[in-house]
């Protein structure tokens, strides 16, 4: 983080920032999501096999790995080589808008989506999750003193 934002939220493993203090946030959990106006169209897959013949969302980010469609398979145990068709978006929140529109079906981060799956604006499309060991967190650095402000939002 800048040196002039005293937090920040990250992605991964504490121990990949050794100049920062961290308190975890969320664990990583990945399933597919899916439109209320998608599944009334195209309906949910029956299974994980037929992911592959919905029309897929793919988020490509330029600045971190985010896990991809590929690796959900694998975690799921399933061979799939061709999940590389459909939708390429580089920004989680367009992802989220295209999928909501009825675009597609795309990976969904359990700690952002769970709102709109509540809500009903989404809907899980498969009961399988992956779960990577990483997690999102506050972190801040070890040079310098929280303000007042920066430890009430952090506590």
């Amino acid at each position: 983080i800048a040196e002039d934002i005293p937090l920040g939220v990250r992605g991964g493993e504490p121990r990949e920032w050794p100049d920062y203090h961290s308190l975890p946030l969320a664990d990583e959990e990945i399933f597919p999501v899916a439109g209320a106006s998608y599944v009334a169209r195209f309906g949910l897959p029956e299974t994980v096999e037929d992911l592959p013949s919905h029309r897929l969302i793919h988020l490509e980010e330029p600045f971190r790995d985010a896990a991809s469609w590929d690796e959900w398979f694998q975690s799921a145990g399933v061979n799939i080589t061709d999940a590389g068709r459909g939708l390429r978006i580089n920004d989680y929140a367009l992802v989220i808008q295209a999928v909501m529109e009825g675009q597609g079906i795309a990976l969904g981060w359990g700690h952002l989506a769970e709102r709109l799956l509540a809500s009903g604006l989404l809907v899980r499309a498969t009961g399988h999750t992956m779960t990577t060991g990483k997690g999102f967190h506050i972190i801040w650095s070890r040079n310098r003193e929280l303000s007042d402000n920066a430890r009430k939002v952090r506590d």
